[in-house]
């Protein structure tokens, strides 16, 4: 029996990274589910923010990887009535769109469907991929709030699955967009492999100052202001590593200025970003993975800091809500800078068999994510359901 064919479009992927999250959702689910479907990616000819395209690859023509086929679109070729003629060209069973707000690999394909420009009729899903949570909502909100009302009033998102990340995502989606639940179908994000337990470079209690790793995109969203201003409240010897390319230069701009009010004692490194092969020997470098960021529907970053056997402090606004109960990190409220910098200055006297107990609780419960069965279930049963669906509505 042929696979049924996933058609994939998303901003960015392989071999790009500095997007982050959703080039590795997707690339895992991929390896994951690649003996079931047929997955299909059209994506741009360049990594997120560069000017240049990637070296060596064609542009607007499948290339076969051997798990998956890629189109890498030019400018001229994204947007709308050009990704029409790929689905025109793949028969997709499934078109799976990885945001809600992208213009050119969420919105235009959506209003080609609209006018009537998609042939056949398959399956749609889309993976708002943490953009309806509270914290991403809060950016830019009057320009999405219009854009969704403007949808809803054209019947652009009609006839769409949902797919949710986390039972929390799932009440972000129903909460701003109003959509039915029997729409939304939670499928967790597959994850890298684990691997075998490598304790972490981290470990000795001796070096002072405390070292500590934020790595992300350098964005609102990502809130590393806030993690400035919680460091100006540690009593502890403290260095700082910035982790990540730079989205937004007002912002980042912002973060120098905080920087440049804290204590002595707190000394803050900024290192650019760091290729995802990188991001885990990265993270074991450091005695704490900090990332009070205003939202995320899963944290590809916080798995792979669990997975080197680092604790975790982050926010109250991702998934990843029970470290505490696991004794592997902390969750904290945005709404009190003052409780994150109290999690700082006592974690700086921990000794080094409780950090190595740490390390070893972390990558145990990182393994069990990685080779849980009820993701693949959920992530096949999202496409399964979808086809099923598009199915008894013919």
């Amino acid at each position: 029996m042929p696979r049924p064919v996933i058609l994939t479009l998303l901003p960015h992927y392989l071999p790009g990274y500095k997007a982050g999250g959703p080039i590795r959702t997707v690339s895992n689910m991929v390896d994951l589910l690649a003996d079931r479907f047929d997955f299909r990616i059209v994506t741009s000819d360049r990594d997120y923010g560069d000017a240049a395209p990637y070296p060596g690859i064609a542009p607007n023509t499948w290339i076969e990887t051997g798990r998956e086929a890629r189109y890498y679109a030019d400018a001229r070729h994204r947007g709308l009535g050009t990704l029409a003629a790929r689905v025109a060209e793949v028969g997709p069973d499934v078109v799976y769109l990885n945001s809600l707000f992208d213009p050119r690999f969420s919105i235009a394909p959506l209003v080609d469907r609209l006018l009537g420009r998609i042939p056949g009729d398959p399956a749609w899903v889309i993976a708002p991929r943490g953009e309806c949570s509270a914290g991403a909502m809060a950016l830019k909100a009057a320009k999405k709030r219009t854009f969704l009302r403007l949808a809803a009033c054209v019947g652009l998102h009609r006839r769409l699955t949902w797919q949710a990340s986390s039972a929390h995502e799932a009440e972000d989606i129903r909460r701003e967009l109003g959509v039915a639940g029997d729409s939304i179908v939670v499928a967790p994000n597959p994850t890298e492999t684990a691997g075998p337990f490598v304790p972490p470079t981290s470990l000795d209690t001796e070096a002072t100052p405390l070292e500590i790793c934020f790595l992300s995109r350098i964005s609102p969203k990502k809130n590393l202001a806030f993690a400035l201003e919680t460091l100006a409240q540690v009593r502890s010897p403290v260095r700082f590593h910035v982790f990540g390319p730079v989205e937004d230069e007002r912002y980042a701009a912002e973060c120098r200025a905080i920087e440049a009010r804290c204590p002595p004692h707190v000394r803050v490194e900024w290192h650019g970003d760091v290729a995802h092969r990188n991001v885990r020997p990265t993270i074991s470098r450091h005695h704490l993975f900090y990332f009070p960021t205003s939202g995320e529907n899963f944290g590809h970053v916080i798995f792979e800091a669990v997975s080197a056997g680092v604790p975790v402090l982050v926010s109250d606004r991702t998934p990843w809500r029970d470290l505490d109960d696991r004794g592997i990190g902390w969750v904290r409220s945005l709404d009190d800078p003052r409780p994150f910098a109290e999690v700082i200055d006592a974690f700086a006297g921990t000794p080094r068999d409780d950090r190595e107990r740490i390390a070893r609780s972390a990558h145990a419960y990182a393994r069990s994510i990685a080779e849980s069965q009820a993701v693949l279930d959920s992530n096949c049963g999202l496409f399964e359901r979808a086809i099923g669906t598009n199915a008894r509505r013919a």
